[in-house]
C-alpha cells in the first residue's frame, strides 16, 4: 500500500486512502467488540482478552496512522506543476507615458 507505484495499473492514493479508512474503522469496531466481548468465544479470562483488546486497539491505530502518513507523504497530485518560462530575449521597458494636450 505505501512506497513507490510498481504497478502502473493500481489504484490511485485516494482510493487507496478510502480503504485504509474503512479498513481503519473496521479494526476498530473490532477491537472494541472484542474488549466488549460481544460474540466473541476465546478461551482466556476476561482481563487478558480486554488487555489484548486494548493492545489491538491503540496499537492498531499507530500503524494505521503511520501508514496513512507514508501514503500521504507519496502523494503527489497531478496537473500541479510549476511551468518556467522559456529564456528568451528580455522584455522592453515601459516607455514614459504620453501627455496629450487639450487645445485651448
Amino acid at each position: 500500500m505505501a512506497g513507490p507505484d510498481p504497478a502502473p495499473s493500481r489504484p490511485g492514493i485516494r482510493a487507496r486512502l478510502v480503504r485504509l479508512g474503512v479498513a481503519i474503522t473496521a479494526h476498530a469496531v473490532i477491537s472494541q467488540l472484542t474488549y466488549g466481548g460481544f460474540r466473541v468465544r476465546v478461551h482466556a479470562p476476561g482481563d487478558q482478552v480486554r488487555a489484548g483488546a486494548e493492545i489491538v486497539y491503540y496499537g492498531g491505530d499507530i500503524a494505521e496512522l503511520l501508514l496513512a502518513a507514508a501514503l500521504v507523504t507519496a502523494w503527489r497530485p497531478q496537473g500541479r506543476t510549476r511551468r518556467v518560462a522559456a529564456p528568451g530575449p528580455a522584455p522592453a521597458p515601459p516607455s514614459a507615458p504620453c501627455r496629450a494636450t487639450a487645445p485651448g
